[in-house]
């Protein structure tokens, strides 16, 4: 009964977001056909690269997000944060500056949870065993044992590696050998490799370290993992060792209508020359950067772009 209530549960997840994508891509082709058809033109097949266009899937909680930030989509980079018009942060003295935003977790794993588990995978890590690294896949077994409906329906609403990548395939080749080796327990017994691989690549693309050393936790956030990564961001993160909790506090004047961006890259690693820090991005993350430290361009602006629908899926 375990078993089916939980598999269950998954189905009707995976199910509402096929759903939402299905709306989504319903929603992008009527608001084409409907800006198009008054001129008589044919819908473009493509929108020019870092075209900011509305994000009609509205995931975002706009409880605490909503009101100074606003999530669009871009063609070159997906989904994106930008401050709403008329809003402006101006980030004080050091000493009395505070986050102009924070959140906690959606899902926090540590190797404190499930350590037979955590023992197990880095075993197999040391004696070559994986190719993928031993915290994502103990992240995404915790994940599936313990997350509610509500999270995995949050959670299917991230980016992981598109289909036949090596990341896709490395995590397949993992889940596979990571579940011929765990116990044959009733708890575990409706977990498929399929679940396990999709689990863990949403670690592997979408969590944050909250903790230093071996006992290194790994966090996924709801609102903070739509921030693009950019080698001369406009925020940096804290995370709090205790609750999780990551603040968000600006490096500069942040203007009305500006992507907000944080670096996926440690602060010693943005001052590598561009091959390394590319080089890095592509293996961990599977992108180049394109911000203007790589690619001195003009920077995106929400407030001087026209909006329209764009069907493409959202990429890292």
């Amino acid at each position: 009964a375990i078993q089916k209530s939980t598999a269950a549960a998954w189905a009707e997840t995976l199910l509402r977001a096929s759903k939402l994508n299905e709306e989504v891509k319903t929603a992008a082709v009527m608001s084409t056909v409907n800006a198009c058809g008054s001129c008589g033109q044919a819908p473009p097949a493509v929108v020019p690269a870092g075209t900011v266009v509305s994000d009609p899937a509205k995931e975002v909680d706009t409880r605490d997000f909503g009101g100074r930030f606003q999530c669009l989509r871009t063609d070159a980079k997906g989904r994106c944060v930008f401050l709403r018009e008329g809003m402006t942060i101006i980030p004080r003295s050091r000493r009395a500056e505070g986050p102009f935003f924070s959140e906690s977790p959606l899902v926090w794993a540590k190797p404190s949870q499930e350590p037979e588990f955590f023992a197990l995978l880095r075993s197999m890590e040391r004696d070559g065993q994986l190719q993928s690294d031993a915290r994502h896949l103990h992240a995404g077994l915790v994940m599936l044992l313990t997350c509610s409906q509500e999270q995995r329906f949050r959670l299917s609403q991230k980016v992981v590696a598109a289909k036949k990548t090596e990341a896709h395939m490395r995590a397949s080749a993992d889940a596979a050998k990571v579940l011929c080796r765990l116990p044959e327990q009733a708890r575990l017994a409706w977990i498929t490799s399929a679940m396990l691989r999709d689990a863990t690549l949403l670690f592997a693309f979408n969590a944050y370290i909250t903790d230093a050393g071996e006992n290194q936790g790994l966090a996924i956030y709801d609102r903070c993992s739509l921030f693009a990564h950019s080698c001369i961001p406009s925020c940096r993160f804290e995370i709090d060792r205790d609750t999780g909790d990551m603040e968000l506090y600006a490096n500069r004047k942040l203007n009305p209508s500006e992507e907000l961006t944080i670096s996926y890259l440690a602060e010693k690693e943005l001052r590598w020359s561009k091959q390394d820090r590319q080089a890095k991005l592509l293996r961990l993350w599977g992108f180049r950067c394109q911000c203007p430290k790589c690619e001195p361009t003009p920077p995106f602006n929400a407030g001087s772009l026209s909006f329209s629908v764009n069907a493409r899926r959202s990429g890292v």
